[in-house]
């Protein structure tokens, strides 16, 4: 899998979802990346992408997956292919 951003500190992606993805495609692809790479997954939108909120949902994202980053990142490390 590809991925748009990743932020290591933190173990987590960010993906800008483009009228190319599909719903089920989406959710098979963050399945996949949770169970192979402990990763989760902040999806930018078109809806949420005009959001003034987009900056207070992306931070909730994060902060929300910082505590266990350290965790997730341990358990994945050595399956991960951009490493």
């Amino acid at each position: 899998y590809r991925i748009d951003i990743y932020l290591p500190d933190y173990h987590v992606a960010v993906e800008v979802d483009g009228p190319q993805h599909t719903a089920t495609g989406v959710a098979i692809r963050d399945m996949e990346l949770e169970r192979l790479y402990a990763l989760p997954v902040f999806h930018i939108t078109r809806e949420n992408i005009d959001s003034r909120n987009l900056q207070g949902k992306l931070r909730f994202f994060v902060n929300k997956h910082a505590r266990k980053a350290v965790e997730r990142w341990l358990t994945a490390r050595d399956r991960m292919p951009w490493l």
